[in-house]
Parts: C-alpha cells; sequence; structure tokens
C-alpha cells in the first residue's frame, strides 16, 4: 500500500469533528496525542525593605495533535483529493461567521428595527463631537468658577449642576438606546432619502453575506455526501 500522512494541532475541543471531516475523505486517524506544557519565566522583580517580589508570565500551550494515514490506492483517490481540497478552500474562505438575521425579519424595516447602524455622516459625528467638547469645556468653566466666597461658591455650584446636566442628557441622546428609534424615524422619513438609501446599501449587503453563506453551507454538504458515496462505492 501506498500511504500518505498528515498531522494536525487542533484546540482540544476541535478534536471530535476534524476527525470527522477528515474521514470524509478517506483519512484515518492513526494516533492522537494531548499536548500540555506551562512554563514561566521571570520579567522582573521588585525589592521591598528586605523582600523580593519576582514578576513571572506564565505561557500554556495546550492542544492536541492528530496523525492521520490514507492509501493511495483507494477507490475514486483523485476525486476524493480535489473535494477535500474544495472542502478546505470554503472552509477558509468562510471562516467569518453567518451574519445573524431574527426568523421574524423579513424586509429593511424589520432589520432596521434589530440592528439599525449608525448612519451619521462624519459631518454630523465630528458636530456631535464638537458640542461635547463645548459642553465639556463650560462644565469645567463652572467647576473652576467655584471660589472662596459664599455667593462665588452657590454660583459655581449651580452652574456646575446644569453643566453636568447638560452632559448626561447629551450623551444619553446620541450613545444610549433612543439613538436606535430616532434615527429610524429619521431614515425613513422621505426628506431623509440620504438615509434611507443607505440603510437599503447596508441592509442589501447583509443578506448577500447570508445568501453566500447559505450558498457555501449547501456547497459543503454536497461535498460530503459526494465524498460519502465514492468511498462506499
Amino acid at each position: 500500500m501506498a500511504m500518505e500522512y498528515r498531522t494536525m494541532d487542533v484546540d482540544n475541543e476541535q478534536e471530535v469533528y476534524v476527525i470527522e471531516i477528515l474521514q470524509f475523505f478517506g483519512w484515518k486517524l492513526k494516533s492522537s496525542q494531548r499536548v500540555y506544557n506551562q512554563s514561566s519565566k521571570p520579567q522582573g522583580a521588585i525589592t521591598y525593605e528586605n523582600f523580593t517580589f519576582i514578576h513571572s508570565e506564565t505561557n500554556t500551550v495546550d492542544f492536541t495533535k492528530l496523525v492521520f494515514e490514507r492509501d493511495k490506492n483507494i477507490p475514486h483517490y483523485d476525486e476524493l483529493v480535489v473535494l477535500e481540497e474544495e472542502f478546505f478552500a470554503l472552509a477558509a474562505e468562510h471562516a467569518k461567521p453567518k451574519p445573524y438575521m431574527p426568523p421574524d425579519v423579513h424586509t429593511m424595516e424589520e432589520w432596521a428595527v434589530h440592528f439599525y447602524p449608525d448612519l451619521r455622516t462624519p459631518e454630523e459625528k465630528r458636530n456631535i463631537h464638537i458640542g461635547f467638547g463645548i459642553a465639556m469645556a463650560i462644565w469645567v468653566i463652572c467647576l473652576l468658577s467655584i471660589g472662596e466666597s459664599a455667593d462665588s461658591a452657590s454660583s459655581g455650584i449651580a452652574w456646575l449642576t446644569i453643566g453636568g446636566a447638560a452632559l448626561i442628557g447629551w450623551l444619553w441622546y446620541h450613545t444610549l438606546g433612543r439613538r436606535r428609534s430616532r434615527a429610524f424615524k429619521m431614515a425613513m422619513k422621505p426628506e431623509k432619502s440620504v438615509y434611507r438609501s443607505e440603510l437599503q446599501k447596508r441592509y442589501e449587503n447583509v443578506m448577500k453575506e447570508i445568501e453566500a453563506y447559505e450558498r457555501y453551507e449547501i456547497r459543503m454538504g454536497e461535498i460530503r455526501e459526494r465524498a460519502t458515496s465514492l468511498l462506499n462505492d
């Protein structure tokens, strides 16, 4: 027999999955070895009075080494090799997980309610940053205006409170949950077509990613089915 061998280092929790996948293409597990090693490397020392504290960094290596073998004379060997190469090429190409889409989402508007992106233009974001900077400056001035006299202190505290409330309101309005509903209503208005077109483009991109991933899943299933039929032939 003309044997070939393949060695793979995999995460421990992926061991069973990798073995099952390679079996589709005629590989048989020859050995499985857990590799674990923990080492410490000194990074420095601190001396305090009569005590010395040594700081060290611990590195842990923990994986499973799998060794497979395959007979190059098995029936349909050449086609199995082609299918195997395509399978792993597709897996590498679609390493990113499939975009999540709730089952009750069927339109752009429904998608926006669940995953509304930040559609603000760079100019709008810049203006928001400028506004926040101005509010922060006013708050700092109010803080510094608190003097030694009672009247000055009272006035400073009042303005400090107003400025702090303004900052909190600014952050809440632009960063918390209201942004989604506010931006969604804004994008749905006809006069805000620039937002709606951007929303439509992002929604279409997400749908293209989902469709591409679904084609990938179908093809991966076809490869497994074809490889299984070749091995059982």
